[in-house]
């Protein structure tokens, strides 16, 4: 068996089917003439349901929606539609851009992993330049201000493996170009993958 409750909203009344459980949980828990109020997530669900009443086409868009497609409008520099508010426009809005959003953030990604390999990478070089002009490991540690000698051979091993496999590669010239550009004092993750 359900019951049914009435919602008051701006003087509209809905009708709602509870089930019995609900409303013997909810006489137990509550008396006549209480006001319950319910916080933002526990109305969620509420706002939800009322939202399925209005007609698809001027259904309102959820909050998680919209946020979505000013993210992409602010990633892209789009503007947004005047009625992004509407379930269908945001959905419309988010079907057009959305692959170019994503598109973006790979690319994003990749540039970000081609820096940090950049950063790493001279590094390595810097420890093989030390090695090459003829200092000990030792002092090449000292000089790099790591602890163990054993690092600088890791390093030295891990700059040489990565040049031969990447040698022929366009990750190998764009990482030697961003090096060059850090070496003229350019701070690559700032200047490239900015922390917003």
């Amino acid at each position: 068996m359900s019951y049914t409750a009435k919602l008051i909203v701006n003087e509209i009344e809905f009708s709602v089917d509870l089930p019995e459980d609900l409303v013997d949980s909810l006489s137990e828990n509550f008396k006549k003439g209480d006001v319950v109020e319910l916080d933002y997530w526990k109305s969620k669900g509420v706002a939800k349901s009322l939202a399925l009443a209005i007609p698809t086409p001027d259904r309102p868009a959820s909050y998680s929606q919209i946020n979505y497609a000013e993210s992409i409008a602010k990633a892209l520099d789009i503007d947004l539609p005047e009625d992004i508010s509407k379930a269908k426009s945001c959905r419309n809005f988010l079907d057009k851009y959305v692959e170019a959003f994503q598109e973006q953030l790979n690319q994003k990604k990749t540039l970000q992993k081609l820096v940090s390999k950049a950063v790493r990478t001279s590094r390595l070089l810097e420890a093989s330049k030390l090695v090459d002009s003829g200092l000990s490991l030792e002092s090449v540690a000292e000089q790099m201000e790591v602890k163990l000698t054993k690092t600088i051979e890791d390093y030295l091993s891990e700059l040489m493996a990565w040049e031969k496999t990447a040698s022929e590669t366009e990750e190998y010239r764009i990482v030697m170009k961003l090096i060059a550009e850090k070496e003229t004092g350019v701070d690559l993750h700032k200047k490239y993958v900015p922390y917003p």
